[in-house]
């Protein structure tokens, strides 16, 4: 072991001092919009251990605002702020070696939105108090304590070891709570925007300690689809009866694009080129049907992309589309289609020096082979694809599953209170300190 990994090691912050810096941030609702509070919490907390850390304004654009972006995840309409916050902090290097950016959302998920957009979050499955932590048999409970103050919690003991240690990064050391994951990944873009660049990135998602260098991309779109009134009139008059109406226009359309959250075939709509780790992608589901009236139909669609997709090429694709509509039926109308990047998938080698640093770091804290593959988050995009995009050699690493018990809760195994495991977030500090330190110091 190399002096400054012994030196770390020794100044390592304490098990007892992640569980409560977990549960401190746990304490804190944080939902999409909402983080404002979690954000100081986090500036304070850094600055206590005399790391620089400040907040960074994030503008929040007016479609978000407004709540004309699905879905809306401000507790009432109209109270969306117009500025959020990022977490910005570093440790300053010499300039002599590569620099490193950890980043996390701050928001937590699992919102559920009622008919007039308000947050109505069900708790009454819950046997806990959802931002009451509690630590029992080995896991913290706790609205959020995986997705993703589990990850937030490492990134943050990282900084702080690092700090107590008394080390001078060879390169700059970034540590980048963001905000509004859930509206577009906007405090990312917005980092991002403001120029800060790193050659080395770790993304602290939960993956459940495994280490994922590629994940799909998406692309949100929105097609308009006519078609005449449904009302009684309609099979009286000559020039509708024969007519569609705005929903059969939509089922039409819907119907086409093929079956939902499956491999898309290789002479299917879309353009792309099969990737070589992304083997199931693309793919894509329909969002939502929003009628403006009944004569016109919002259709919304994810694509979950592979490299080499773009917004322009799902747009091109989805106008080739309607187009072929149009042909076999002349009652078919659609009038325009729209389409947001939501974030562009990672492609970062598997032979990264990010990727073997967090490897190693990971068999040295917990004497096993680190896992290395797509499993962590499977079908899932991150955060990491927009820091990949800037160009920082960049992959996830984070503890936890989504509700802590991997797949189970898609096929209702878990119980609904959130909760990660002691031994996995206490893994997961410990191995992002070693390899920050192999890495920039």
């Amino acid at each position: 072991m190399s002096t400054q990994v012994d030196k770390v090691v020794k100044e390592m912050v304490s098990e007892d001092e992640i569980i409560e810096l977990e549960k401190n941030l746990i304490r804190i609702p944080s939902y999409t919009l909402q983080e404002g509070q979690l954000a100081e919490f986090i500036r304070a907390f850094l600055s206590s251990a005399g790391i620089d850390a400040e907040l960074q304004d994030v503008p929040i654009p007016e479609f978000i605002q407004s709540h004309n972006f699905p879905p809306r995840l401000t507790t009432h309409p109209g109270e969306a702020p117009a500025v959020g916050h990022n977490v910005v902090a570093v440790l300053p290097g010499s300039g002599q070696g590569p620099s490193l950016m950890f980043c996390g959302h701050m928001d937590s998920t699992g919102n559920t939105i009622d008919a007039n957009g308000r947050v109505a979050e069900d708790f009454t499955g819950w046997k806990r108090d959802p931002h009451r932590p509690v630590v029992e048999d080995g896991r913290i409970y706790g609205k959020g304590a995986v997705d993703e103050k589990g990850g937030l919690s490492a990134m943050l003991s990282t900084a702080v070891a690092i700090k107590r240690a008394g080390l001078r990064p060879k390169g700059d050391i970034y540590f980048c709570p963001v905000m509004g994951h859930k509206t577009l990944n906007i405090g990312v873009k917005h980092l991002m925007k403001q120029g800060i660049r790193t050659t080395y990135g770790i993304c602290t998602e939960n993956a459940g300690n495994w280490i994922v260098p590629a994940h799909v991309g998406s692309v949100r779109a929105e097609v308009h689809v006519h078609g005449v009134n449904p009302t009684s009139m309609r099979y009286t008059l000559p020039e509708t009866k024969d007519k569609a109406s705005g929903f059969a226009n939509a089922m039409r359309f819907v119907q086409t694009l093929g079956m939902e959250g499956v491999r898309h075939p290789d002479d299917g709509w879309l353009t792309f080129k099969r990737h070589p780790v992304l083997q199931e992608y693309p793919n894509h589901r329909v969002n939502y049907m929003n009628p403006k009236g009944l004569k016109h139909i919002v259709v919304g669609l994810l694509i979950k992309t592979v490299p080499g997709m773009t917004p322009e090429t799902c747009k091109v694709d989805l106008e080739r589309l309607l187009d072929r509509l149009k042909e076999q039926h002349p009652d078919f109308v659609a009038s325009e289609v729209a389409v947001q990047q939501g974030v562009p998938p990672l492609d970062t080698p598997f032979t990264s020096p990010v990727v073997k640093a967090l490897a190693a770091a990971y068999s040295t804290v917990t004497g096993d082979e680190a896992r290395i593959g797509l499993e962590g988050r499977v079908g899932s995009f991150a955060d990491s694809g927009v820091m990949a995009e800037a160009g920082i050699e960049t992959c996830i690493f984070g503890p936890g599953y989504l509700h802590g018990a991997g797949v189970a809760p898609l096929r209702g195994e878990a119980p609904p209170d959130e909760w990660i495991s002691v031994a996995e977030l206490v893994d997961a500090a410990r191995t992002m300190t070693l390899a920050a330190v192999d890495l920039s110091c």
